[in-house]
């Protein structure tokens, strides 16, 4: 893989109500900020977007960005050591905690850290933090 680590940001709502409201505003400032603080200088990829796309039985896991993202991981297409942000663990997940758990394995087992603005941990693929992902 020639691929370079990159931050990405996902970012998702869940109605089409919630398109007039502040949500992607507020999801990409803090991703920014993140950004900016703690990125590293890696390159950010604003484009992971599900718009009214709910979380609910992972459906957007199924179908749309964060569709498409777990797809680049399984291809290799992800470097290791990339980050995914995202506001808060619930943009990722609304499934019962084991089938969201399955997610975030994925995800850690292909090398992408992953940080969450509001709890800014950072997972990475060795088990020295997987403690402090179960407090998550």
């Amino acid at each position: 893989m020639d691929a370079a680590p990159m931050i990405y940001s996902y970012t998702r709502f869940s109605s089409e109500k919630q398109r007039h409201g502040d949500s992607v505003r507020r999801q990409l400032e803090a991703v920014e900020a993140w950004c900016k603080n703690e990125g590293g200088g890696l390159t950010l990829d604003t484009s992971l977007r599900d718009e009214g796309v709910p979380g609910y039985m992972g459906r957007n896991a199924k179908v749309g960005a964060l569709a498409r993202f777990m797809k680049a991981i399984e291809e290799g297409l992800i470097a290791p050591g990339s980050v995914l942000v995202v506001e808060n663990l619930d943009r990722l997940s609304r499934n019962e905690p084991l089938e969201g758990l399955d997610l975030l394995k994925t995800i850690i087992k292909a090398g992408v850290r992953r940080s969450a603005r509001r709890r800014p941990r950072h997972l990475r693929i060795d088990g020295s933090e997987f403690t402090t992902w179960l407090r998550l």
